[in-house]
């Protein structure tokens, strides 16, 4: 299935069409960073591969994980930064957007993209996308309230996974 026709059926009058992605999960709190170590590192799912990797079975494959790294893109500064925004709001989210993503797209790359839909607590949806390079980075890409042109130049460049 071409990466067009994925999204397309989330799409209607040029904007996104939640109706159309099922039930909408409410976006999960906020988690510490030892609470968001413990959540991955107790998972059935994931495999050790020292104190602070994991390899991670998810739709698209086993993805490898440098969880400080992960939880530290959320947030703007410190050493694993993103030095653009404070979004330590989605570290909750992480995990539910890896194991149960809507879609997943795979770039040239080979990075992975997953795409999960949010409703937060004022009710305001969005999509969510955090891609995952080989190296195991996280990667917070964005949100997307109703921005059917930026989600589709996305997937336009990625060859599809799912």
């Amino acid at each position: 299935m071409k990466e067009a026709d994925i999204i397309s059926k989330f799409i209607k009058d040029n904007e996104l069409d939640y109706t159309q992605m099922g039930e909408i999960s409410t976006l999960p709190a906020m988690q510490k960073y030892k609470d968001f170590m413990d959540s991955f590192l107790n998972s059935k799912n994931i495999k050790k591969l020292s104190q602070n990797k994991i390899a991670m079975q998810t739709p698209a494959g086993e993805v490898k994980i440098y969880l400080p790294y992960a939880y530290g893109h959320f947030h703007k500064n410190g050493k694993f930064g993103n030095k653009k925004e404070k979004r330590n709001n989605l570290t909750g989210a992480l995990k539910e957007i890896l194991t149960n993503p809507l879609f997943v797209t795979k770039d040239k790359r080979g990075s992975l993209y997953f795409y999960k839909p949010f409703r937060d607590k004022e009710n305001i949806l969005d999509l969510i996308s955090v891609s995952v390079d080989k190296e195991g980075k996280i990667q917070y890409k964005t949100t997307y309230a109703d921005k059917y042109k930026q989600v589709l130049d996305l997937i336009k460049i990625m060859s599809c996974c799912m």
